[in-house]
């Protein structure tokens, strides 16, 4: 279902060999990108916070109901690493900016 602004939900904690899945919602057609950082630092970008020190991940149009989701294994050996992850989407391939989910926290667990 569409959602303004964008939002996203993940697990907290996870452990090593399992399953991650971010599940995401936007505005229907929108391109999604999910940015991963080390750290929780942000910028203020129209009205949003944006991560700072983020790599895309992932990037994918959104279906007609405006969600996605990606699912990945997470690899043995990052316990206690700490990830932050946040979707922010623009209006079709290429449109301008639209919005910034929530910045959601993980933790790596052994």
């Amino acid at each position: 279902m569409e959602t303004d602004p964008p939002k996203l939900e993940c697990p907290f904690s996870i452990g090593g060999g399992q399953q991650f899945t971010w599940k995401y919602g936007a505005g229907a057609n929108d391109l999604a990108m999910i940015f991963l950082a080390p750290n929780a630092t942000t910028f203020p970008y129209k009205g949003y916070n944006i991560l700072l020190n983020y790599a895309v991940i992932y990037s994918q149009l959104l279906n007609a109901a405006g969600t996605g989701s990606l699912t990945v294994t997470v690899p043995a050996g990052y316990g206690g690493t700490w990830l932050w992850s946040q979707v922010v989407t623009f209006d079709g391939m290429g449109g301008p900016f639209v919005g910034a989910s929530n910045v959601a926290t993980t933790l790596l667990m052994n």
